[in-house]
């Protein structure tokens, strides 16, 4: 026994030797063989004791990590693995056992998850709105993953994007629980839109969309009268036409109407007015008068309108009833008006 020891002794101090003179200048004088070798012993006992070679990983722990076997037996290790970010993680163990020389690798590997969320619906078409209407709206978000996950809604900087509004826009959802999330719009702004909402999860790398499309549209409405034909009139004589102004939207309508007349249909113009630089736009106004001429309509709901003409001139008015809507435009419909 005595006799392995120190050829196995010897052995190692050997090597250790060859290793260390390597590097050696050939031109380097006789050494001491005793000090050099239990220099390089002390030395390398040292460095083995300040230096810990236990497996350590932020990742992966493994338990025990050291232990005995007795012969014809086996041991159970536990590897613990613990991502921090949504990624790929592979490590490698060594295993070092007494008496063998090469140590067994053990490559570890797993795969980092996020927050695994998902919503009742990814795209959502509300079809046509009115415009200053508010509507409300519901996503349900579900957490399917194996821990809680931490959300938040970006909203698009866009002028349709800034329109809808969610709340709770960020929250905790815990593992198998859900989260309602109300969904509300309300724009004054005419047009078509095609937002995307971004659902963000703390700890994924990737984002959760929501789409949401649909147009704006301005207030419904409709004359009873497909035109108001005053027919021939006498001169200076006062007629009133009546009609009713429907509003079909389930918003209010402002409205004004006002009267133009058509340049073009203007024949055999006669005035009997003092006032010879009148515009003549003016006159017609002056001659036609609407009662009333704007107002707010209620959702669903009709206003009476009334038209009284006085003609002043001599000849053939083609002219239209022009209405124009608070916040969409001017003269979005025009009912033809005809006299003689």
């Amino acid at each position: 026994m005595v006799n392995w020891y120190l050829n196995k002794r010897l052995h190692f101090v050997f090597i250790f030797y060859i290793l260390v003179n390597t590097n050696e200048s050939p031109s380097a004088g006789p050494f001491d063989f005793g000090v050099l070798i239990q220099r390089t012993f002390i030395n390398h006992r040292r460095q083995l004791t300040n230096e810990s070679y236990i497996f350590t990983h932020t990742n992966f722990r493994i338990d025990p990590l050291e232990g005995d076997i007795w012969p014809g037996g086996s041991l159970d290790i536990q590897v613990l693995f613990k991502p921090n970010q949504a990624q790929t993680y592979e490590q490698t163990a060594w295993l070092d056992i007494v008496g063998r020389e090469q140590r067994l690798p053990l490559t570890l590997t797993g795969q980092g998850e996020g927050a695994k969320l998902e919503s009742s619906f990814q795209t959502l078409d509300i079809g046509c709105v009115y415009i200053g209407s508010t509507h409300l709206y519901e996503v349900v978000l579900s957490n399917k993953g194996f821990i809680e996950g931490r959300y938040k809604i970006h909203s698009p900087n866009s002028i349709f994007g800034s329109c809808f509004n969610f709340e709770p826009s960020l929250g905790i959802i815990p593992i198998e629980n859900y989260q309602a999330i109300q969904i509300t719009f309300h724009s004054e702004q005419l047009g078509q839109f095609n937002e995307i909402f971004n659902v963000e999860i703390e700890g994924n790398p990737n984002v959760l969309p929501i789409k949401i499309s649909g147009q704006v549209i301005g207030p419904t409405f409709y004359f009873d009268q497909v035109q108001l034909k005053f027919g021939l009139i006498s001169y200076g004589f006062q007629t009133t036409l009546t009609c009713h102004l429907y509003n079909t939207s389930l918003v209010s309508m402002p409205f004004k109407l006002h009267i133009d007349q058509d340049k073009h249909q203007k024949i055999n113009f006669i005035s009997f007015d003092n006032d010879e630089d009148e515009d003549d736009e003016d006159q017609i106004n002056n001659e036609f008068q609407i009662r009333p001429s704007h107002g707010v309509i209620p959702p669903q709901s009709d206003t009476k309108i009334y038209v009284d003409f006085i003609p002043k001139s001599i000849q053939k008015y083609d002219t239209f009833l022009h209405v124009d809507v608070d916040g969409v435009g001017k003269n979005i419909f025009s009912l033809p008006i005809t006299a003689k």
